[in-house]
């Protein structure tokens, strides 16, 4: 497995997403498998008025102990800024990722440039 266990991420808001913000919405930033379960192998959370937000992910971020982040071959990162409170995506919430990865090491920055329709 050549997947790095500590990911160390800076998230940032694109210019035009920046007035929908609302700095009390949560932060999830999460690691997720590209082969296997949608369920990410390592979950971390913040507020929004946080960002940029550094932190790692490993495997005692795991959700569930028998999928963890070093299991995990390739994995996308993805930051999502929730109106709701709820990891799960929805309408309005804003996002951003990563393209799949095999390596992962200090300073990974994924951009939140998307608003989930």
């Amino acid at each position: 497995n050549i997947l790095h266990n500590e990911m160390c991420i800076r998230d940032s808001i694109a210019p035009a997403l920046v007035s929908q913000l609302d700095s009390s919405a949560t932060l999830f930033v999460f690691a997720r498998a590209t082969q296997g379960s949608p369920m990410p192998v390592a979950i971390a959370r913040a507020t929004a008025k946080d960002l940029p937000y550094r932190f790692h992910l490993d495997d005692s971020s795991a959700l569930i102990s028998n999928n963890k982040l070093s299991q995990a071959s390739e994995v996308v990162l993805v930051a999502r800024i929730s109106k709701s409170g709820d990891a799960k995506s929805q309408a309005g919430d804003l996002q951003g990722q990563t393209k799949a990865m095999k390596t992962v090491g200090e300073g990974v920055d994924i951009e939140i440039n998307e608003l989930v329709k």
